[in-house]
């Protein structure tokens, strides 16, 4: 299935502290160079689609609380600081992606050169991927 978001940003835009809540569809579509940062999606049921969908390279997620799972695809985009609830996982496709600081169930890396440290997942969930994958700080489960 084909989703529309219900937001859409595109190249260079900016969204901070908007309070998101979708049904049936991605809250928000991040096309690139963009900056979401100190966002809850929250109450989030998008049935097979993800809360968040980043395309593009050089986009910024930061100090955001989501539900559902994220997808960013591209390169260079920086997800730093966010918090998920279950089930919630970011999943990133692309090179040089850099993560760091985020609590969740899990994160899973569907390329190589990908960048995280000091976050954290919790159990069964975890980090999961393909070579390629740099560490820096300690990782923790609990």
């Amino acid at each position: 299935s084909t989703f529309e978001p219900s937001l859409q940003i595109g190249a260079d835009s900016r969204v901070t502290g908007a309070d998101f809540g979708c049904d049936e569809t991605p809250c928000l579509s991040a096309r690139g160079s963009s900056l979401i940062r100190g966002c809850p999606f929250l109450d989030v049921n998008n049935e097979g689609a993800p809360a968040v969908s980043i395309w593009g390279d050089a986009t910024i997620f930061e100090d955001n609380i989501f539900e559902n799972w994220i997808s960013i695809s591209g390169n260079d985009n920086v997800v730093a600081r966010n918090l998920s609830n279950d089930p919630a996982s970011i999943e990133v496709s692309g090179t040089g992606n850099i993560l760091e600081g985020n609590i969740g169930p899990s994160i899973a890396f569907e390329n190589t050169g990908n960048f995280f440290g000091n976050n954290r997942v919790a159990l069964p969930g975890g980090f999961s991927g393909t070579d390629g994958n740099v560490d820096w700080g300690g990782n923790v489960t609990y």
